[in-house]
């Protein structure tokens, strides 16, 4: 079955959204579809669950607050030279994980359960278990990348939006348009209901 026997239209509807955004939303399912092996998100056992969920913290907790830090260091000056830093802006701090902090091991455990649901790979709640697991995990280090830019405004992020007529997109956006138009995938994914619970 290819990609388009369940939503036909869905390669069409997502080019309707401008090359910026398109090649975002299509790098992320030609990535869920292919094996971690090979690159991708797809995993192929609950090992494979867990060592997403651990990486996903670091990168969320940990590697994303290393690099806004790298962009915009604690003792930052604006332009006007008022502290970057101040108001309802506050310095973040990176965390480090620890598996005997409860926190850290109930996100573990619902990220990799979750992400198992998704592509029908049995899960757990067995803590032992996922503590045995964690040990195996290989977690990459963190560089900075001087090259990445974080937008102040929403207007910014707008604009550099509209500059996405950079030819290596648009030639990456086909190749990704051509493979998943003609992927005969056995990748099957399942949604997940979320019901927001308020407070």
């Amino acid at each position: 079955c290819t990609i388009g026997c369940r939503d036909p239209k869905f390669i069409e509807r997502t080019l309707a959204h401008g090359d910026a955004e398109a090649l975002e939303i299509l790098e992320g399912v030609w990535s869920s579809l292919q094996e971690m092996e090979a690159g991708g998100q797809h995993p192929k056992s609950w090992e494979d669950c867990v060592s997403w969920a651990r990486c996903k913290w670091e990168t969320l907790y940990h590697n994303d607050i290393c690099q806004l830090l790298h962009c915009f260091p604690p003792g930052e000056l604006t332009a006007s030279g008022l502290p970057f830093w101040s108001g309802s802006k506050r310095c973040p701090h990176p965390l480090t994980f620890d598996p005997n902090n409860a926190t850290h091991m109930e996100y573990v455990m619902a990220a990799a359960n979750l992400y198992g649901q998704i592509y029908g790979i049995k899960w757990t709640r067995d803590s032992a278990a996922i503590r045995r697991t964690l040990e195996e995990v290989q977690v990459p280090p963190f560089s900075p990348k001087s090259s990445i830019k974080i937008h102040l405004t929403d207007k910014e992020m707008e604009e550099d939006r509209k500059k996405d007529g950079d030819d290596a997109d648009k030639a990456r956006l086909e190749e990704l348009k051509g493979k998943l138009s003609s992927l005969k995938s056995s990748a099957q994914m399942n949604p997940i209901d979320f019901e927001k619970v308020g407070r």
